[in-house]
């Protein structure tokens, strides 16, 4: 089984064909949904998406991990061990390593919100998003 985990910021369901919108706004997502899966009904953790991400990969709350906003006093993820290496806490991406997969991510968000914890676990990383 393969797994593509698409972490689109500022996409509305509603405005998804996969979801019944009548305009063809997104015909390359609505190809990937029509043959995975799809939810009907999925919550963040927290907003806004710093610790929204930090919650994801962590498995924890935001109160849990220390990040509960973009920027400034509680910008920093916890690590309970000190470091992104935690046996205990692991991140999802270490999960999916564990299991066998090829963890890749194409994203820019680490960097553009100096959010240095979202590239632990990890096999490749590319920042590198047109």
């Amino acid at each position: 089984m393969r797994i593509i985990y698409l972490d689109i910021d500022s996409l509305r369901p509603d405005h998804m064909g996969s979801y019944g919108y009548p305009r063809n706004t997104t015909p390359n997502l609505d190809i990937i949904a029509d043959q995975g899966a799809r939810f009907n009904h999925c919550y963040c953790a927290s907003s806004p998406c710093v610790p929204s991400r930090a919650s994801f990969m962590s498995g924890r709350f935001a109160q849990n991990h220390g990040a509960l906003t973009h920027w400034g006093p509680g910008y920093d993820f916890y690590y309970p061990e000190g470091d992104g290496h935690s046996l205990k806490y692991p991140f999802f991406t270490r999960h999916l390593r564990e299991a066998g997969y090829k963890a890749v991510t194409f994203s820019s968000f680490g960097d553009r919100h100096h959010a240095w914890w979202y590239f632990a676990g990890w096999n490749e990383t590319s920042m590198s998003v047109k």
